[in-house]
């Protein structure tokens, strides 16, 4: 590249290496679009970008362009004066991100937020003023004006309707905080207050028929529980007068809610309620969950239904008659009957049934009987009296003795009326029963919901046989054996059933015997088991114990499962344990459990090593053995077995692989040690039917050693190992 002088010498170069042009024509710049920028730029490298039609130049950092814009490096924040080169319509807009932000206009119209403004001041979005702001005339904000501080209106004009007034606002109004009106307030639509509502003044009046809410709570931030709360209803002119005025209120000093006579309240008290009387209350239903107090004559035209107890000072009933004594009827309704009646001094029972007087035994008489008291005793099974000293049985009071002959006294015979009424027999109706030692029945014998008691046995040569008629699903007929201990404890006997028989010296022998046991007798937490007693050997011998957790065997029993019939059984016997033995069976894929000191012997009687079938065996304080089987129809390597560091230390593995693809086979044993941190492994005894078919590594990952494998090729492969993990 050279510089061309002409010969006029308008082109100086100077002897302080400066470059002067002395034309009055122009100098043509190099050009080119943004992409044309030279690659590797110099400090005062100028050019014209005909992409932004700028003029620039480089910096050594940037290049930057020669405008009168004041704009930023990547030329999307400017200030732009005319719109145009050449344009000349005095306007000034004002760009960040290549987004017109403002734009003042030759007629001194300022938008912000618009392209053409048409007022003064034309916001297009939110003003917010965070300080005070004076407005001297009308200010037309077509969108959100923000104020952060206080706005004084001055103008005074009233407001008789929603567009007139000092403050206009054609929409809603939204407030943050608390609105206070010094004059009237005239709301058109509906106010809905999620706040509290507080009237200072003396009168509120609700025009509105309904009040759209659940619950009102009244005396809110009171200070003091003693003042009455509730609502006057003013029957007066409304006005001026309060001279027949009622109220529902909650009554503090009573501590109940009244319907109050209240004529001159008219709602202002600050303390308690002047009550003159109480007021009728008309009621489809009344229902008192605790007690229902009437004071006064009441009238009952309908039905009064109680879950409690009912005290009446008097009680009118109009259907009852005079002097008859009131019982429960049909549906529980009062009612009288002609057979029952009480003048105040006779009561009459004119019935052809029984009376059902008091029972209980001895104990239970009351602690301050009254002379007159009559009741059952269950201890002597007499009817009794009191006399005023003592209770007496009635059958005692007068003992008349009769005797077959001198000192010859008979209980079984007594004296009883004849059959016409009109002489005493002597009865002996009544069977012998204590002093025969045959008694006979002539027919069946019927309890009639009785017990028979007594400390005797009950021998039967025949058949015992218990029927329930019961269609139902209770269990029936049952045979109850119950011991009524006033001390029960544990380990005390309920019952037995024994099997008894003879054996060929004609000994009576119990062959079996069933008993019942409690174990625990604590109140909502008892246990009890049932043993089974069998004659072995000459003796009777505790066989078989059942309980809420076990059913167990004597030292010298053996659980046994025969075909009957069979000529094979199969028989678990175990020995006498000197120490405690565990067999654990889980799950399906759990393992078998032999804990203790013992082991598994499988040999026989010709010395020939019995067979396991197995694919786990653990043995405590030794190892862990089992086998698996995996599959792999890639060259990934993948893990195909793991074990924790902190159980085992070392393991030994034997792998066979099949090729089922190629037909194809690989075997390799591995030995794998650790020592917490690092793992060691050597594979040997390695056999292939053609090439190597898989290799071996291992490693620790998350507190497992992994033995890991990698197939030599992605054919279909099945594995089988065997894995002994030996324990630390």
């Amino acid at each position: 590249m050279a510089i061309k002088l002409d010969h006029q010498q308008n082109l100086i170069l100077t002897q302080s290496n400066e470059l002067k042009l002395d034309i009055t024509g122009s100098l043509n710049l190099p050009s080119g679009t943004t992409a044309n920028r030279p690659g590797s730029p110099s400090a005062g490298d100028i050019r014209f970008n005909s992409t932004t039609s700028r003029f620039e130049g480089h910096n050594g950092s940037n290049w930057k362009t020669f405008t009168t814009l004041v704009q930023d490096i990547d030329l999307d924040t400017y200030i732009q004066v005319e719109d145009a080169d050449g344009a000349d319509n005095d306007q000034i807009d004002f760009y960040t991100a290549n987004t017109q932000r403002m734009i003042i206009h030759s007629d001194g119209n300022v938008g912000i937020g618009l392209a053409v403004p048409t007022k003064l001041l034309d916001i297009g979005g939110t003003l917010k003023a965070s300080g005070a702001v004076t407005l001297d005339s009308t200010v037309l904000v077509g969108g959100i004006a923000d104020f952060d501080a206080r706005v004084d209106i001055n103008d005074s004009t009233a407001s008789s309707s929603t567009s007139t007034g000092a403050l206009v606002v054609s929409g809603g109004a939204g407030v943050g905080g608390a609105l206070n009106v010094g004059g009237d307030m005239n709301v058109g639509g509906t106010v809905t207050m999620t706040g509290n509502f507080q009237v200072s003044g003396t009168q509120t009046q609700l025009v509105s028929t309904s009040i759209n809410q659940a619950l009102i709570k009244l005396g809110e931030g009171t200070t003091t529980q003693t003042v009455d709360q509730g609502f006057i209803v003013t029957r007066g002119d409304g006005t001026s007068t309060n001279t027949n005025n009622v109220g529902a209120i909650y009554d503090e000093s009573e501590d109940e809610v009244a319907f109050i006579s209240c004529p001159t309240e008219d709602g202002q008290t600050s303390g308690n309620v002047n009550i003159v009387d109480y007021i009728k209350v008309h009621l489809g239903e009344l229902e008192a969950e605790d007690n229902l107090t009437v004071k006064g004559i009441t009238s009952l035209t309908g039905n009064l239904t109680s879950q409690g107890r009912g005290t009446f000072t008097e009680l009118e009933v109009g259907d009852l008659a005079n002097n008859k004594i009131v019982y429960a009827g049909s549906s529980g309704r009062l009612t009288t009957n002609s057979s029952f009646g009480f003048d105040g001094t006779n009561m009459t029972i004119d019935t052809t049934g029984t009376l059902k007087l008091p029972g209980g035994s001895n104990a239970q008489r009351p602690g301050s009987p009254e002379v007159g008291m009559i009741r059952y005793n269950t201890n002597s099974n007499e009817f009794e009296g009191y006399i005023g000293s003592a209770w007496t049985n009635f059958t005692t009071t007068t003992f008349v003795e009769l005797t077959d002959g001198p000192g010859d006294f008979d209980p079984l015979k007594y004296l009883r009326s004849n059959s016409a009424g009109n002489a005493l027999e002597w009865s002996v109706v009544v069977a012998e029963v204590v002093n025969d030692s045959t008694p006979q029945l002539g027919g069946n014998l019927d309890l009639n919901s009785n017990n028979i008691n007594g400390p005797g046995n009950i021998q039967v040569t025949g058949d015992i046989t218990l029927t329930s008629a019961d269609a139902g699903s209770t269990a029936g007929p049952s045979i109850v054996l119950a011991r009524d201990s006033a001390s029960p404890a544990g380990l005390d006997y309920l019952g037995h059933i024994t099997f008894r028989g003879k054996n060929d010296a004609s000994a009576n022998k119990n062959y079996g015997k069933i008993v019942g046991r409690i174990i625990d007798d604590s109140d909502s937490s008892e246990d009890g088991r049932v043993e089974i007693h069998l004659q072995k050997g000459g003796s009777e011998t505790l066989s078989y114990v059942f309980d809420n957790h076990n059913f167990t065997l004597s030292a010298d029993q053996v659980l046994r499962y025969d075909t009957w019939g069979g000529s094979h059984s199969l028989v678990v016997q175990p020995t006498t344990p000197t120490a405690d033995r565990t067999i654990s069976f889980p799950d399906a894929t759990g393992t078998l459990v032999v804990s203790g000191q013992g082991g598994i012997d499988l040999g026989s009687s010709s010395d020939q090593l019995g067979t396991v079938f197995t694919n786990n065996i653990h043995m405590h304080n030794a190892y862990h053995s089992h086998a698996s089987t995996a599959t792999s129809s890639s060259t990934a390597q993948f893990s195909v077995d793991s074990w924790p560091i902190a159980t085992y230390r070392s393991a030994k593995y034997f792998i066979s692989c099949e090729n089922t693809t190629a037909t194809k086979f690989h075997i390799t044993q591995i030995l794998v040690l650790h020592n917490g941190t690092d793992v060691y492994q050597t594979t040997y005894g390695s056999l292939q039917s053609d090439e190597v078919q898989f290799t071996v590594s291992a490693d620790i990952n998350g507190g497992n050693v992994r033995l890991r494998l990698t197939p030599a090729t992605s054919n279909n492969m099945n594995y089988r190992f065997i894995a002994e993990k030996h324990l630390i």
